[in-house]
């Protein structure tokens, strides 16, 4: 009797694994299947096809495919190999504090961005002491913009952001008043959203010298996706009216 039912045991483990095997090299191949067979003049598919190869910096870098047509076989093998293609996408982040040590919190939330697993940092403005606007009975400002690679969504990020900006310290206070810490999501990907509580590209990107100057320092070729102009134009066009003053050594701390 014992025999029989280890005998049947076997049957189950064997038939469960068997399944298993099936039902992921059929979705494998599905999917793989369907990138191949991809048309490029396809608005959707096109739209994904440009995420899953412009979006992964490390992927991009690392192929020589240049037509369209290449990078799809390219793609259809990354899938056929892995089973799946983690599409990546690229904000940057303006980071801002006056209240305390404040070049020690910006540094604080550039290794809180590093150490999510969601996140990667791909490139740092220098720090900026920056002219506080619109409030100006308060200390100045370090500012600085990190470009970011992440997994995320644009609303799980920007949650992400505004759950940092409370775990560091930031509380309520007036419009443009001091802060301990400020996170802004500027720009993700080419999207443009204008939710009643996110709106993307931040709206005052183009007025603010204090975000342009660092972000143009790692980004002056990036095209605002709404204004359609660089943001090294944009910098060049929004005067100098604010004082922003890069750090220098002595200066830290």
């Amino acid at each position: 009797y014992m025999r029989v039912e280890l005998k049947f045991c076997k049957i189950i483990i064997f038939v469960i694994f068997f399944l298993l095997f099936f039902f992921f090299f059929f979705f494998k191949q599905k999917t793989a299947y369907e990138i191949k067979e991809c048309d490029w003049s396809s608005d959707v598919c096109s739209s994904d096809l440009y995420q899953m190869w412009n979006l992964n910096s490390d992927f991009r870098m690392s192929s020589s495919a240049k037509s369209e047509r290449e990078k799809c076989e390219v793609i259809f093998e990354r899938v056929l190999r892995d089973g799946y293609f983690q599409v990546q996408h690229i904000a940057y982040i303006g980071i801002g504090s006056n209240i305390g040590n404040a070049y020690s919190n910006c540094l604080r939330v550039i290794e809180e961005l590093k150490r999510s697993g969601e996140n990667r940092i791909v490139a740092e403005s220098s720090l900026y002491k920056t002219e506080p606007i619109g409030y100006n009975n308060q200390q100045w400002f370090i500012n600085c913009v990190v470009e970011l690679e992440t997994q995320l969504s644009v609303k799980d990020l920007f949650l992400l952001l505004k759950d940092t900006e409370i775990r560091l310290g930031r509380t309520k206070g007036p419009r443009w008043g001091p802060r301990k810490i400020d996170l802004d999501l500027l720009l993700y990907n080419n999207q443009f959203i204008n939710d009643t509580d996110l709106k993307v590209p931040h709206p005052e990107i183009q007025k603010r010298r204090f975000v342009l100057v660092p972000l143009s320092e790692i980004a002056p070729n990036l095209i605002h996706p709404v204004i359609g102009e660089s943001i090294k134009d944009l910098l060049d066009n929004v005067g100098d009216t604010q004082r922003v003053e890069i750090i220098k050594t002595e200066d830290k701390g």
